[in-house]
């Protein structure tokens, strides 16, 4: 059902106020009066008072004086002015709160992308080619993993000894000549030269060691599983 439409009295070019408390010339001052009530008081108050309805009512009633039309209109303009301030002060708010915002996810979309690049790579160097129906989400998701594994050392246990060392990497040798026994006589016990490849591992007292890469993997170590 539709809201029933209001009404306001005019008497001598003035609206009734609210609750019959005298006259003003603004319709926003003007009581509101429902359709039955507001042609009850006219007819009874003819021809001095005729109802309007507040959709057809001036702002400014015919006989509102000049004092009261010069205030009304620097209330509006001041109101305006506030409303504008307030708006320039929620834009400004705004325009910093999207600007933090991009910023945030101009982080996020570079990470994205060094991400796939990562993941390019990896494709590259292990031949996994991408197609149409490739799960992307289980590549990266794969791919994550493999990060989160490689940022931690390879942990190896010595098995006569039991001590435990943490693989550091391979490391390249730098040699002049081949390396001679503690005697210095005779031929290297093994043959070493400049390029030659080593594994560098470190004890858990913090000792440094390193191995021929086929030394390290004939069976004397043993791998010690990551701790969840």
């Amino acid at each position: 059902m539709a809201d029933e439409p209001l009404y306001v009295l005019m008497k001598r070019g003035l609206y009734y106020r609210h609750n019959g408390e005298g006259y003003s010339g603004l319709l926003r001052e003007a009581g509101r009066f429902r359709e039955d009530d507001a042609f009850k008081l006219a007819a009874d108050n003819t021809p001095d008072v005729t109802a309007v309805p507040v959709a057809e009512a001036d702002e400014f009633a015919p006989s509102i004086g000049l004092n009261l039309l010069v205030s009304e209109l620097r209330r509006q303009r001041d109101n305006a002015r506030s409303r504008l301030e307030d708006a320039s002060d929620r834009s400004s708010t705004l325009m910093a709160k999207l600007a933090t915002q991009a910023g945030e996810a101009k982080q996020v979309a570079e990470g994205y992308l060094g991400l796939l690049r990562q993941i390019g790579n990896a494709c590259v160097e292990t031949g996994l080619e991408i197609k149409e129906d490739t799960d992307l989400g289980g590549v990266i998701s794969a791919y994550i993993k493999s990060l989160a594994a490689s940022a931690s050392p390879r942990r190896v246990r010595h098995k006569k000894r039991g001590s435990l060392y943490s693989v550091l990497g391979t490391a390249e040798m730098q040699v002049s000549t081949g390396a001679w026994d503690q005697s210095g006589r005779g031929p290297p016990w093994r043959d070493t030269k400049d390029g030659d490849k080593v594994v560098v591992y470190r004890g858990d007292d913090g000792r440094l060691w390193v191995r021929f890469p086929d030394e390290f993997e004939d069976g004397r170590f043993e791998e010690v599983p990551p701790q969840a």
